[in-house]
């Protein structure tokens, strides 16, 4: 999705029009492949970030989707010069734009190609860095990435990456916990049951936000909160809460679409 995003805007030539045939299908990825086009050939791309997302009610799911696209487009710009590109981010001076943009900065990191697009902000000898370097606002979303990473060495291994989390620096191993949702539901969209296994397979405080994961995940994929209510109601009882609750914490970049 991203590649037809790129194609889209070169076919196009206005991030405008290749917009309009936008869907939120595979996290926005059609979405991101247009910004990193766009940021590839913009004289100003500063410039460009503090507009580009102005056409979105602020809070909104296009919105967040948008400044989280930022983030992979300049990781793209900058060629995976991560520190460069989270203080972009947080020059654009709204906490909202600001901190999604830095959410998109970290999962374009943690998925970077290492023969095509190489960055050198990943370890194989600890897929937590550069996370214990990071300053603490950004330190959330970092260790929620970190998980893909660890996941693309570990293919498969969903109950040894929650293991691995138990080593988190002090208090993000529940974001750990919650990436790890993320990443096996993306891997595993027609069985979260399996998804739902996994998280309950770990220690007993990585359950809740590893359900909130998946089920972030979830919303993000389909682009609306009813897919996730029904998703909620095929979990097993004592889930429930984790899942509506995420649900209900989303909801509000929802308020102004008919769901």
């Amino acid at each position: 999705m991203h590649e037809i995003g790129r194609e889209a805007y070169k076919e196009y030539g206005d991030v405008g029009e290749a917009m309009k045939y936008r869907d939120e299908v595979c996290n926005s990825g059609y979405l991101h492949g247009i910004i990193e086009t766009k940021f590839s050939e913009s004289e100003d791309v500063f410039a460009d970030m503090r507009t580009m997302c102005g056409e979105y009610r602020h809070g909104s799911f296009l919105s967040y989707q948008c400044n989280h696209g930022l983030g992979h487009g300049v990781m793209f710009y900058t060629a995976n010069d991560l520190p460069r590109s989270l203080e972009m981010c947080d020059a654009l001076g709204d906490s909202f734009a600001s901190s999604n943009c830095a959410n998109g900065v970290f999962m374009e990191n943690f998925n970077a190609d290492q023969k095509l697009h190489l960055s050198e902000f990943l370890k194989e000898e600890n897929p937590f860095y550069p996370c214990m370097n990071q300053a603490e606002r950004h330190k959330d979303d970092c260790y929620l990435y970190a998980p893909t990473y660890f996941l693309s060495l570990h293919e498969n291994d969903y109950a040894g990456a929650l293991r691995w989390c138990e080593g988190a620096e002090a208090g993000y191993e529940p974001a750990c916990a919650y990436g790890v949702g993320t990443q096996t539901m993306k891997e595993n969209l027609n069985d979260p049951k399996f998804v739902e296994s996994i998280c309950m397979g770990g220690e007993p405080e990585q359950r809740e936000p590893c359900i909130e994961g998946m089920t972030g995940l979830y919303i993000s994929h389909t682009g609306a909160l009813e897919p996730a209510r029904g998703l909620c109601a095929r979990l097993e009882p004592i889930n429930r809460p984790a899942c509506y609750g995420t649900v209900e914490e989303l909801s509000g970049l929802f308020t102004d679409r008919r769901l």
